[in-house]
């Protein structure tokens, strides 16, 4: 019963934190800078750093993972996860709708420009049938 109430208590005193890490060019005075407050959620901070990464406004987000270690008496920081590079960006139906069409009319202008105008009916569809003849001759 004491073993889960410390394990709770421990799960209880996690916190996650966020840093980003700004472009070199840009003109902040530190590189590394803590956004937001401190979070006991891990999925809210998993959540909240992979839209800053997905803004595009930082070089690198690291989400840091904070807590007591009873048995040794001391504070563990650790970093948990670290988004870097280009972030992935989600097409909309519309741009996918939008493309489609562009594609589809440039295969049509290719193959307009291609067979080069009107196509002309075969020589076999071009005879006339002759009138049929008529039964009481």
């Amino acid at each position: 019963m004491a073993q889960a109430a410390t394990n709770q208590a421990t799960e209880q005193s996690i916190e996650y934190s966020i840093y980003v890490h700004h472009h070199p060019a840009s003109k902040k005075d530190r590189d590394w800078e803590m956004i937001g407050d401190t979070t006991t959620n891990m999925k809210e901070a998993m959540k909240k750093a992979e839209g800053l990464h997905a803004s595009g406004n930082y070089h690198k987000v690291e989400i840091k993972q904070k807590y007591f270690d009873p048995k040794n008496n001391r504070q563990i920081d650790m970093t948990l996860k670290v988004l870097e590079g280009k972030a992935k960006k989600q097409m909309s139906l519309v741009t996918i709708i939008l493309f489609t069409l562009v594609c589809g009319a440039a295969a049509f202008g290719a193959t307009v420009f291609l067979v080069g105008g009107k196509a002309e009916a075969p020589a076999s569809a071009k005879t006339t049938t002759a009138a049929p003849a008529s039964a009481g001759h």
